[in-house]
């Protein structure tokens, strides 16, 4: 009991520290050592291990239902790695960009993605305490760290009020990174401000949802949180974290109204539901498409003239990695190998931004492809595409059966299934505007919402012999008030 306690200590403070993103960290932890959490998460894995996973000896299926599906998904996505490292191997040993090799590179991106997966592992096994205590309780801390240092940040970096006292912080926060002397917008303890949005729309769903369920002083607690996490969203004038908490928006609203409205199932509602669905992504492509054929030119025009060094990187990175998917549309170029055919398909004005010129000592500067969706194009093709998009896809529509088999069951509806629905279409959003895959709310989601499917399998066979709930169920499941 006491090797549990720890591991889910360390796991909280994981959570907690995910803002710190830009800390010096260790050089050996390569992509993963500016960010604090990583430490917190390693320590939690080992302190599993050490213990001999006493989460899972001796819990039997009341408190560790079906595993099958998380391996299933880590076995399919290395499997993809694998197939694109085979095709592309000879071009993978030859590479060589900014002192790194392609060899290196890739075995250093698939380190991250087993890492990643033994996080979602970990997730998975802790979560059979009540989502709020595991998720938003650690958050909210995260929130109201990141407030008390921005109220040290904002006097110092805007008026010029307390200089020493932010240098001395920000010398220890943002040691990986310096200081942005180019970029005045808040960044509070991330390395930069879309990090930081990044981080604000994973965040929001878990506190609104808390603020929504919790009463007396806790309610309070939760809506300080969500204010102080609005207010430093709008400071850090992320657009990633607007996009990520728009959304979210509206997929709550979807949920509550129309997914999982407290009304009767019937043939109908079901109907109504999937109008809704197809609507909306038929909506989503109509203007997508008509936007790239008649708005394109304009917009780099606008993104050229605009002469903002932010704009133009981001812009030129993301059609460069589409360039290389039309180049290797079946395998892309291999994990971790964007970076090494870059300059070959970066258009002319790319260099009008700063961001592509290179000295001798930017090895930490690896170019950034800017969009998860052109990352997975560019380095495993379509199957890779498609995979990521469907796996989002399959978690959401299946955390909706599963919270609609757990409300007949029980009789109401698990408030922990809206803020997991609503992460899982933010890993869809966040990919907009960011390629990273190293974010540990994207795979913390992935064991939380593995886990909450199993929880459902067992509470249906549970019905089906007649045992009612599952202590399983009874465990990770927070019941919700419907009004």
């Amino acid at each position: 009991m006491k090797e549990i306690k720890v591991v889910q200590f360390l796991f909280f403070l994981g959570i907690v520290t995910i803002p710190f993103s830009g800390i010096a960290g260790v050089p050996a932890f390569g992509e993963m050592r500016h960010e604090l959490s990583t430490y917190f998460f390693l320590a939690a894995l080992c302190a599993a291990v050490v213990a001999s996973l006493p989460l899972v000896r001796g819990a039997g299926r009341a408190t560790f239902p079906n595993f099958y599906v998380l391996p299933r998904i880590a076995a399919l996505f290395i499997g993809l790695i694998a197939l694109s490292f085979v095709v592309n191997m000879s071009a993978i040993a030859s590479a060589f960009f900014r002192d790194r090799h392609g060899l290196e590179k890739f075995v250093s991106s698939v380190a991250t993605i087993v890492y990643c997966f033994a996080l979602a592992g970990l997730s998975f096994l802790l979560a059979s305490e009540r989502w709020k205590k595991l998720l938003a309780k650690p958050i909210a801390v995260s929130v109201f760290l990141c407030a008390a240092f921005s109220m040290i940040e904002i006097p110092a970096r805007w008026y010029g009020v307390g200089n020493g006292l932010y240098d001395a912080l920000s010398a220890v926060v943002h040691g990986g990174f310096g200081e942005p002397k180019w970029d005045e917008r808040l960044r509070s303890l991330a390395f930069e401000p879309p990090w930081f949005g990044n981080y604000a729309g994973f965040a929001f769903p878990w506190i609104f949802m808390a603020w929504r369920v919790s009463q007396r002083m806790e309610r309070v607690v939760y809506l300080g949180a969500l204010l102080c996490l609005t207010v430093l969203l709008l400071l850090s004038e992320a657009r990633t974290g607007f996009v990520m908490v728009g959304g979210e928006l509206l997929v709550l609203f979807l949920l509550r109204f129309v997914y999982l409205a407290p009304i009767v199932e019937s043939a109908n509602v079901e109907r109504l539901k999937r109008a809704v669905t197809s609507l909306g992504f038929a909506l989503f492509f109509v203007l997508a498409i008509l936007t790239a054929f008649t708005h394109f030119g304009r917009t780099v025009a606008s993104v050229i003239e605009s002469d903002s060094t932010t704009n133009i990187s981001r812009l030129s990175s993301i059609l460069a990695g589409f360039s290389m998917f039309f180049d290797h549309p079946l395998f892309g170029v291999g994990f971790g190998q964007y970076g090494f055919h870059l300059e070959r398909y970066l258009p002319y004005w790319a260099y009008y931004s700063s961001e592509f010129t290179y000295t001798p000592g930017d090895e930490g500067l690896w170019p950034s492809s800017y969009s998860v969706y052109a990352r997975f194009a560019s380095e495993l093709g379509v199957l890779g595409l498609v995979f990521w998009i469907g796996l989002w896809g399959w978690m959401c529509r299946k955390s909706l059966a599963a919270s609609r088999i757990l409300r007949s069951i029980s009789g109401v509806l698990p408030s922990v299934s809206y803020p997991l629905v609503a992460s899982a279409c933010a890993v869809l959003l966040s990919g907009i505007s960011t390629e990273t895959l190293r974010s540990p709310m994207i795979w913390i989601v992935m064991g939380v919402g593995c886990r909450y499917l199993a929880i459902a399998s067992s509470a249906r066979l549970d019905s089906a012999k007649g045992q009612g709930e599952s202590p399983s169920l009874e465990q990770a499941v927070e019941r919700a008030d419907e009004r």
